[in-house]
C-alpha cells in the first residue's frame, strides 16, 4: 500500500509524507514524485519507501529511506538530482559516467535527459531536485544545443567541494520548511543558489570564462527596480527591451529573464502597460472633445484601433466614453 501524509491548514509547513510497500507502491510512489519510468529488480516483498518532501517551485528536498537493497533502472527526467547518503550505498551509471558512493558523500543521480542504472542497498538520503530549466537559465545553456550541459563526474572532487555543496543543501532544507518559503521570491533564490552550488561543485561542460559569465548576466530585484524607474520616466521615448538593458548595463536576454521572475511580464509588457496607464491618466485628466488620436500617438501607439482595442482590455471602456473626442 501507499500511504501518503500532506501539509494540512493548521501546519501548511509540514512536509509530504510518503510511504510505499511492495514493489508495485514503490514503482508508483517513484513515478508519482519524480516523474520518471523505472525498473526494479530483488526487491523483496516486505520492501518499504519513506519519502517525505520539502517542495516550492522549481525545487523539492526529499529524505528518502529505503530498507532493502535492490537494482534499478529510471529515468531520463528533466531535472537535476542531487543525492547525499546518510547510509548505505549508491551505485550507478548515467550518460557514460559511473559513480558508487557510501555515507555523507553527494551525488549526481541522474545526467541530464539520460537513463540510470544502479543498485541501492539499505540508503538513507536527502535527496535536492532542481527543475533542469532552472539549471539552463543559471547556466546560460537554455538556448544553445551546442552548450548542452553534461556532468563530466558525478561526484566532487575534494572535500571542501562535498562540503559547500552538503552546506547549501542543509541551508535549503531548513529554509523550505519555514513560512518564508511561500514566497516566490524566496524559493526562487534558494533554487538558483542550488543551482549554482551544483554547477561549482560537480565537474561539468559549463565554463565560465567560455561564457564570459559575470555578476551583471543577473537582474536581481534591485536591477529590475531600475530598469522599471527607467521606463517610467522614459515612456514616451522610443523604447525597446535592448535599450532599457542596457541602461541598467545588462543584457537584453537577462533582463528579460529578471523581469519574468520578478514581476512574471516582459520587458515589452510592462513598457506598454506603463504607456498606457500614462495614456489613461492623460485622457481622464482631458475636457471632453480631446483628441484620443494625439494622446495615443503621445504614448507610442501608431494605430488608434490597436490603442482603444488594448485601452479596453485594461479598462472596460473606450476613451471615448470618458471624454467625448
Amino acid at each position: 500500500m501507499v500511504d501518503v501524509d500532506v501539509p494540512s491548514e493548521e501546519d501548511p509547513f509540514r512536509p509530504v509524507s510518503v510511504v510505499a510497500r511492495g514493489e508495485n507502491r514503490v514503482l508508483t510512489a517513484l513515478h508519482d514524485l519524480y516523474g520518471m519510468g523505472v525498473g526494479l529488480q530483488d526487491l523483496h516483498s516486505g520492501s518499504q519507501l519513506m519519502i517525505q518532501r520539502h517542495e516550492r517551485g522549481a525545487v523539492a528536498v526529499d529524505r528518502v529511506v529505503s530498507n532493502s537493497r535492490f537494482s534499478f533502472d529510471a529515468g531520463p527526467i528533466d531535472s537535476l538530482m542531487v543525492l547525499h547518503l546518510r547510509d548505505g550505498t549508491y551505485e550507478t551509471t548515467t550518460g557514460g559516467v559511473s559513480a558508487r558512493v557510501r555515507g555523507w558523500e553527494p551525488l549526481i543521480a541522474f545526467q541530464p535527459g539520460s537513463n540510470a542504472i544502479g543498485t541501492v542497498d539499505h540508503m538513507d538520503t536527502r535527496t535536492v531536485t532542481i527543475d533542469m530549466a532552472l539549471v539552463r537559465s543559471v547556466s546560460d545553456t537554455a538556448d544553445d544545443d551546442r552548450r548542452r550541459l553534461r556532468f563530466t563526474s558525478l561526484t566532487a572532487p575534494t572535500h571542501g567541494l562535498r562540503q559547500a555543496w552538503l552546506t547549501t543543501a542543509d541551508y535549503a532544507a531548513r529554509a523550505l520548511a519555514t513560512e518564508s518559503a511561500a514566497n516566490p521570491l524566496f524559493h526562487d533564490t534558494v533554487a538558483r543558489a542550488l543551482a549554482g552550488t551544483a554547477l561549482a561543485v560537480f565537474p561539468n561542460t559549463f565554463e565560465l570564462d567560455d561564457l564570459h559569465y559575470t555578476r551583471a548576466r543577473f537582474a536581481g530585484a534591485a536591477t529590475v527596480r531600475r530598469a522599471q524607474a527607467f521606463v517610467e520616466a522614459c515612456a514616451a521615448e522610443p523604447l525597446t527591451p535592448a535599450v532599457v538593458a542596457a541602461h541598467v548595463q545588462l543584457s537584453a536576454a537577462a533582463l528579460e529573464d529578471g523581469f519574468r521572475r520578478h514581476l512574471s511580464c516582459s520587458v515589452t509588457d510592462f513598457v506598454g502597460r506603463t504607456r498606457l496607464r500614462r495614456a489613461h491618466d492623460e485622457l481622464s485628466a482631458l475636457p471632453a472633445g480631446a483628441s484620443v488620436a494625439q494622446v495615443s500617438a503621445r504614448w507610442g501607439w501608431t494605430s488608434r484601433r490597436r490603442f482603444l482595442d488594448d485601452y479596453r482590455k485594461v479598462y472596460g471602456e473606450v476613451p471615448r466614453q470618458r471624454t467625448g473626442a
